[in-house]
């Protein structure tokens, strides 16, 4: 009997599991739409991403040359995707913390005031009415006082602690939601910039056809003039330099499209003026990591593949807590107060203390059909977690095989470019002294504008096979300091 009182605190006490998510749910999703989630001593089992601590801005200066990691940083401020899932991520972890609630006892107080008027019957005895007759009798009386409620579910077989569980890992799975738009918006981001920066190396190729197209050109009107070339030649010239001012002005409304593209992933108007870097020439020498490396990193990294582990054990802990709805609980209630009459008269208190054990017996097959439902739930997360496992294998396969192509093609894209140059210009020499065609320059000529063509384009693929086999390991987290 001494230790009741311990006994009876520890059985009280069993169904408290409750932690700081009940009074600052938001400290468990991202601090802001930028940030990636943070994490607790379950979920940092599956994912130890790096948080993003570069200082952001909102606008560009027009006169300020933007690098790769400054529009990464405006995007991530802008962007309005990455806000959505942010405010799912903190309603997701408001949910949380209600899970929690029933953990613990709900008080609830209230004051009343009640006046009523009633009347009634009564029989009266002895010289009050002689006879035993009835009496009719009318009476008035004011009620009032204070009043409280405490209910409290002892113990149920850990329902509770089971559908609390539940709706922690449905928060995990809206922060690793979260994480991937802001992994996503990097990679759209990255593709757009060098796309943009792509289609201004298009421009300054096409300049440079122009200047060798004019210069066939002129020649040919020069061999007219001198009277060694006919007038077919200069025809000729001049219906390859007319093709590529043709392009050149196709190519300025490529160049508007892709920055306005960029501008809209960047959470910006498409009329914001903007100057970005020039695409920088680069030999790149890299020796690829194995595949199976990288998949192992998007196993441990991908925020999706982590979402859909959570869903799993989000169903787990679910179907355990039907399976559990089936079991008593024990429920304790007190009401507690004061009633004061009128007249002057008061209880000095009243209570009411019940203790009461629910038996679930029969509902309609309602338990039986919620645990199934509960179990093809679970097994259709478990396909789905499944079903992203294969793809992100697939797209990492890709994705490594996409960049190992690139370099190759990169290498030999500039190796092109320097033959098709020297041929060019071997062939309009040959030209002016008259041992060669104007066939021969303009083959020469067509051949050079697509070398510069295919240098421009591989640079493009080369950047972006890099963000796309990042993106596809889930190590795609934060802006490089420079390119």
């Amino acid at each position: 009997m001494r230790q009741f009182p311990y006994w009876g605190a520890l059985f009280i006490l069993s169904g408290c599991y409750v932690n700081h998510a009940l009074v600052d749910p938001w400290s468990w999703s991202p601090e802001e739409s930028y940030c990636f989630s943070p994490k607790d001593r379950l979920s940092a089992a599956l994912y130890n991403p790096l948080c993003l601590e570069e200082s952001l801005v909102t606008l560009p200066d027009e006169n300020q040359v933007l690098s790769l990691a400054e529009v990464l940083n405006i995007a991530m401020l802008n962007n309005p995707e990455t806000k959505i899932t942010w405010a799912q991520a903190r309603l997701a972890a408001a949910q949380y913390a209600e899970s929690e609630s029933p953990a613990l006892p709900t008080l609830t107080g209230q004051y009343f005031y009640n006046r009523e008027r009633a009347g009634g019957l009564t029989s009266s005895f002895g010289d009050i009415t002689p006879g035993g007759q009835t009496a009719l009798f009318v009476f008035e009386q004011s009620t009032w006082g204070p009043q409280l409620q405490l209910s409290y579910t002892l113990f149920d077989f850990g329902q509770r602690r089971a559908t609390s569980e539940a709706a922690r890992y449905t928060l995990y799975f809206s922060n690793y939601t979260h994480d991937r738009a802001i992994q996503t918006q990097l990679e759209n981001v990255t593709l757009d910039f060098y796309n943009a920066l792509y289609q201004v190396k298009q421009m300054q190729a096409l300049e440079a056809n122009m200047g060798n197209a004019r210069e066939t050109l002129e020649a040919a009107e020069l061999g007219l003039k001198t009277g060694v070339k006919d007038i077919s030649d200069v025809l000729q010239a001049k219906t390859k330099y007319l093709q590529v001012e043709v392009d050149l002005f196709q190519q300025q409304q490529n160049i508007q499209i892709a920055y306005s593209q960029l501008l809209n992933d960047m959470g910006l108007p498409a009329t914001q003026v903007i100057n970005l870097q020039a695409m920088p020439d680069v030999h790149p020498k890299l020796t690829l990591e194995p595949v199976d490396c990288f998949i192992q990193m998007a196993i441990k990294m991908r925020p999706d593949l982590l979402a859909a582990r959570a869903s799993v054990v989000s169903a787990e802990k679910s179907l355990r807590a039907a399976k559990l709805l089936v079991y008593p609980s024990v429920n304790y209630t007190l009401d507690f107060g004061r009633t004061n009459f009128s007249g002057g008269f008061t209880d000095n208190y009243d209570y009411s203390s019940t203790l009461t054990l629910n038996l679930p017996i029969f509902s309609g097959f309602w338990y039986r059909n919620n645990i199934k439902a509960a179990c093809a739930t679970l097994e259709e997360q478990e396909a789905t977690l499944e079903q992203i496992e294969l793809e992100a294998i697939q797209q990492i396969v890709n994705a490594h095989s996409n960049v190992s192509v690139t370099i190759d093609t990169l290498r030999a894209s500039y190796t092109l470019l320097s033959c098709v140059e020297e041929q060019y210009k071997i062939s309009l020499a040959q030209y002016c002294e008259g041992t060669g065609t104007i066939l021969d320059v303009t083959s020469a000529l067509a051949a050079l504008f697509d070398a510069r063509a295919q240098v421009a384009s591989s640079l493009k693929n080369w950047f972006s096979a890099l963000a796309t086999l990042a993106y596809s390991a889930g190590t795609l987290t934060k802006p490089p300091e420079s390119l």
